[in-house]
């Protein structure tokens, strides 16, 4: 495990942990039977919770192999430790009948729901003031998380050792990290929101995409770490401390790969873009930051293959471009900006560059820019 996941492994060893397989449907109340449950109990079957219940000890209930669970808006509420909800190690062989848990509120415990080779969905729930982790999966399992909240909690949601993540809709604010996926998992973050984190999502040694989604105030929004062929696409990204930063090589993806960071808007962040592995940026756009791009490996063990950019605007950032690996440069913008324009020298110029106004001289560096258009 890489350093730079030392919260994803204190929650770990914590005892956090969830998810495998299949998306699963959230609980039908319909078919549901009402449930006066007590700490401790097991659930077996489709349960509605029929109160609130407050533990002093854990686990708050243990959720069987292919047992829903509503909580009917009902608070399942702890001391600071132990696990809410736990679905532990299969008892015969690898039972895979999924898990669902939905419609209520998970505050003060030390893990949120943990899960161990296990396929869980959770939906509309709350997790609040969770110390270790909201929703951890270990390892081969798969969790899908929807349209739910994790608040002032140390990891949001968290998956190693060939898990898969999925999480829609969702919201994590003012957490230690929001997603973390590590150990050779997969991970597909789509239109959620991430404010106020100390990391937002960090890939870490695995592969995903993250799509439609809103990071602010974060002081790391995304960290590809050890991530190769990973996506960060059609996004918004603003006031954050960093808003991506990618670092070292992953030994188990090509990488040559690189990661794609498409269509993003990067907006007022003290750093927008900085990278130690390839990269392909393509359609951004980037407004005011105190640096865009940089990406400053020459003649380190771990310099920078190949970075490709093409189709990126750059409007009044400090610096626009500060690259000093190889890269491939084509119909970028770079304008008032007051630091470097575009500072590639090492580029490849395939044409179409366009620098002017910019703090620095010159313009360009590397490539061959037009300048201001005469109006």
């Amino acid at each position: 495990m890489n350093v730079s996941s030392s919260v994803a492994a204190t929650a770990l060893v914590a005892g956090s942990l969830v998810l495998a397989g299949p998306a699963v449907a959230a609980p039908q109340t319909a078919s549901a039977v009402p449930s006066a449950l007590a700490c401790g109990d097991t659930v077996e079957g489709a349960v509605v919770l029929t109160h609130d219940l407050v533990c002093a000890e854990g686990p708050g209930l243990v959720l069987s192999r292919g047992a829903t669970l509503d909580l009917a808006g009902h608070t399942l509420r702890g001391s600071g430790s132990e696990t809410a909800l736990l679905v532990d190690w299969p008892s015969t062989g690898a039972d895979t009948a999924p898990v669902a848990v939905a419609n209520g509120t998970v505050v003060g415990w030390g893990n949120g729901l943990a899960a161990y080779e296990a396929n869980v969905t959770v939906r509309d729930v709350t997790f609040d003031r969770i110390a270790w982790t909201a929703v951890s999966a270990h390892p081969a399992s798969s969790v899908v998380l929807e349209s739910s909240t994790v608040r002032r909690s140390g990891t949001g949601v968290l998956g190693y050792f060939f898990t898969v993540l999925t999480v829609t809709g969702s919201r994590f604010l003012d957490n230690g990290t929001g997603v973390v996926a590590g150990s050779d998992s997969g991970y597909t973050v789509t239109a959620s929101t991430f404010e106020g984190n100390t990391q937002g999502m960090v890939c870490d040694e695995s592969h995903g995409e993250v799509t439609r989604s809103r990071f602010v105030r974060n002081e790391t929004a995304v960290h590809f770490d050890w991530c190769s062929a990973s996506r960060l696409h059609d996004s918004e990204l603003v006031r954050n401390g960093t808003a991506l930063r990618t670092t070292f090589r992953s030994i188990h993806f090509d990488e040559s790969e690189g990661n794609q960071i498409f269509r993003n808007r990067f907006d007022r962040n003290d750093v927008a873009v900085t990278l130690q592995i390839n990269a392909h940026l393509q359609d951004n756009r980037f407004t005011r930051n105190g640096t865009a791009v940089t990406a400053l490996t020459a003649g380190l063990q771990q310099e920078i293959g190949l970075i490709a950019m093409e189709r990126n605007t750059f409007d009044r950032n400090g610096d626009a471009v500060d690259v000093d690996t190889r890269i491939r440069m084509q119909d970028n913008v770079a304008t008032r900006n007051t630091g470097w324009g575009i500072h590639t020298p090492a580029a490849e110029d395939l044409g179409g560059n366009v620098a002017w106004g910019n703090g620095r001289e010159p313009q360009c560096t590397g490539v061959v820019c037009t300048g201001r258009p005469r109006s």
